[in-house]
């Protein structure tokens, strides 16, 4: 049973700062941190962080087992609509727990379904019945996957191909890239603490796990967008204002 943790929220957003300002210090010349820095210190009041903290998991298992989507995806033309999920396979290695060093593939399988629970959630957050479908997450993940933060923009746009997804399966790191996603991430995680009191639950950690995926998952596809063969930080900033545009965004951005 989890025990329910009484913060001092002054006091610990006041830690939350002082990490901010030293990751500034130490990566002054990145263009954009502060604003992604001050969107993440600004989570401990967003309405939207707190939902989606305590109900993504939930949003996901009810969406697993609608089943109207079960059924959905045994019509013969789901395939055919949504062949990134064939081609998304490159990146499967045996369904084994994320370990990067274990294979050296920092882009698997689970990255890829975890930026898809993200938005399954942000969809059915956002719906006044609070379900979507199948064809919605995907059709939103796609656009999201080729445009990143011009989602909501109703140009047409080329859905991810297989050399796509073979890219993202040969995506590496590139210097202090991941260092400055983790210390992001640091205080994305405790705000994230903060919010849900009970830190030690099973479906908090899942959602910490989802949303570190998700956001290494944006970086790969910002590397891609701008022709990277490495996540650069640059990638990083780019990952974490998707994520946090997707966030904020209305319904009617979405589908």
């Amino acid at each position: 049973m989890a025990i329910k943790i009484d913060y001092d929220v002054p006091k610990e957003m006041a830690k939350n700062r002082d990490k901010a300002d030293k990751i500034l210090n130490n990566f002054s010349d990145v263009e954009g941190l502060p604003i992604v820095l001050n969107q993440t210190l600004s989570l401990i009041d967003s309405k939207n962080m707190r939902v989606l903290c305590k109900s993504l998991i939930s949003y996901v298992e009810k969406f697993r087992f609608d089943e109207f989507n079960i059924n959905r995806m045994d019509e013969d033309s789901f395939a055919e609509n949504y062949p990134q999920l064939e081609y998304a396979q490159v990146l499967d290695r045996f369904k084994i727990v994320y370990v990067p060093s274990l294979w050296g593939d920092t882009i698997l399988f689970e990255s890829y379904t975890a930026l898809n629970s993200f938005l399954t959630g942000i969809l059915s957050m956002k719906k006044e019945n609070n379900e979507t479908c199948i064809d919605e997450v995907l059709n939103l993940l796609n656009k999201v996957m080729a445009l990143l933060d011009d989602f909501d923009n109703d140009e047409s746009f080329i859905p991810p191909d297989q050399e796509f997804f073979n890219k993202l399966k040969k995506m590496k790191w590139g210097k202090n890239a991941n260092k400055l996603l983790d210390k992001i991430f640091d205080i994305y995680t405790k705000i994230g603490h903060m919010i849900i009191e009970t830190p030690t639950i099973d479906s908090h950690d899942k959602f910490l796990t989802n949303s570190r995926f998700s956001l290494i998952f944006l970086s790969a596809c910002s590397a891609i967008h701008f022709g990277n063969s490495k996540m650069e930080i640059e990638n990083v900033i780019h990952a974490y204002q998707v994520y946090y545009k997707l966030l904020d965004a209305n319904i009617s951005d979405l589908i």
